[in-house]
């Protein structure tokens, strides 16, 4: 993303912590990988951040879809998604969310075996994908792997045969297999390696008529990660389906399910700088107006989010501890990183903020998400306000 140059006018007006998101480069995303991957169905991972205004920008693109939970499915269905442009992938979802999908007319697909059996007894005769871990993984971190022995997502593969059976036993049509490796990758290998496993066990169900690759596409966050090539990607996968619809003798769908790829790099979290002191052993702390309530990732996965200062760009290089105003020991945006020399009341951008920033936030010491602002062009918009005390304690019952 760029950060605009009137950056200074928009934390006047709204203050800080806020995200700003550069909406050229969200379209610019959608439309590369549509070059790229043009024989797929993409469908948005909306759990990488559900901002309705993003959502509706997304889907503008041509977009549809990946919902995770029965709230993500009627976002997108408030935002003129079409239902058969959701795909909703279950995660130990309960019978009242089972029927909710149905009763939406969504896409569903299920990873348990106990879950298809509930729903091979609940709608014999009906269609439904499946999830299927094909003991490949791949993420940024390992509490991000989605595939492999120890993940809790999808049927194994080991347990296909059953899966058939309970699914024959019903008339019921397995018609889409997903998988998804993990979150965050940035091997190429990986993405063929698992493309490779999911087709042969795809070629196992006799109704298909999707499969579905996941996504998890990886961004750089720091100096030395390389970015994916996302052409070389599309002619690797294009050849597999190719040669995987010839060897069926029929005509199937394919798809994919980016999310950080596509917003990871549009937002930006703005925050100044409250307090710098001296610690006893030399290290200096800037202590910021954001904490982990606002950008969790640092603290959950040690991510190395590229730091900014605004104010000063161009100033020496100097070394800092960069904290949030959480009470928590783990409350770390940076340790020992070098940015340009910060003072009491800099602007500093924690950028790739797009992706799980305000997704997984939370009201933890009951200070509020960042307020969150749009650009485009010479345009910009408020897209989330500041909630207040009542906000956040509105779904209590005294």
């Amino acid at each position: 993303m760029r950060i605009p140059p009137n950056w200074p006018d928009l934390v006047a007006r709204y203050g800080t912590p806020l995200a700003i998101c550069d909406v050229a480069f969200v379209r610019g995303q959608c439309r590369r990988l549509r070059a790229a991957f043009g024989f797929c169905d993409l469908f948005y991972s909306v759990k990488a951040n559900y901002n309705p205004s993003l959502v509706r920008i997304v889907a503008g693109e041509g977009l549809g879809v990946d919902a995770v939970s029965p709230g993500e499915v009627e976002l997108a269905l408030r935002c003129g998604v079409a239902a058969r442009n959701i795909v909703y992938v279950e995660n130990n979802m309960s019978d009242a969310e089972m029927e909710f999908a149905v009763e939406r007319g969504v896409r569903l697909v299920v990873g348990a075996l106990s879950r298809l059996k509930k729903y091979a007894a609940r709608y014999p005769g009906a269609s439904v994908g499946v999830r299927i871990n094909a003991d490949v993984g791949g993420a940024h971190h390992a509490r991000a792997f989605t595939a492999g022995p120890q993940s809790k997502f999808g049927i194994h593969f080991s347990q296909i045969p059953e899966a058939l059976a309970i699914a024959s036993a019903a008339k019921v049509r397995v018609d889409l297999v997903q998988q998804h490796i993990g979150s965050g990758w940035l091997d190429e290998a990986i993405f063929a390696e698992a493309v490779d496993i999911i087709l042969r066990e795809a070629a196992r169900f006799p109704d298909l008529e999707t499969v579905d690759f996941g996504g998890g596409f990886g961004v750089p966050y720091k100096q030395g990660d390389h970015p994916l090539d996302i052409e070389r990607m599309g002619a690797l996968l294009k050849a597999r389906t190719e040669a995987f619809k010839a060897n069926a003798g029929r005509s199937l769908r394919f798809a994919l399910e980016p999310g950080r790829f596509l917003v990871a790099e549009s937002m930006a979290l703005l925050a100044t700088v409250q307090d710098k002191k001296a610690g006893s052993d030399g290290r200096v702390f800037l202590g910021l107006d954001a904490g982990f309530n606002q950008l969790m990732r640092p603290a959950l996965y040690n991510s190395p989010h590229e730091i900014l200062n605004l104010s000063h760009p161009d100033a020496p290089l100097a070394a800092y501890d960069i904290c949030g105003n959480i009470c928590e020991s783990t409350d770390f945006f940076a340790r020992a990183r070098e940015i340009p020399a910060a003072e009491e009341g800099d602007v500093l951008a924690i950028m790739n903020y797009g992706a799980y920033g305000a997704a997984m936030g939370s009201v933890y010491n009951l200070r509020a998400p960042a307020a969150e602002v749009f650009f485009e062009g010479q345009r910009s918009w408020l897209t989330r306000g500041r909630a207040g005390l009542e906000d956040m304690l509105s779904s209590f019952v005294e």
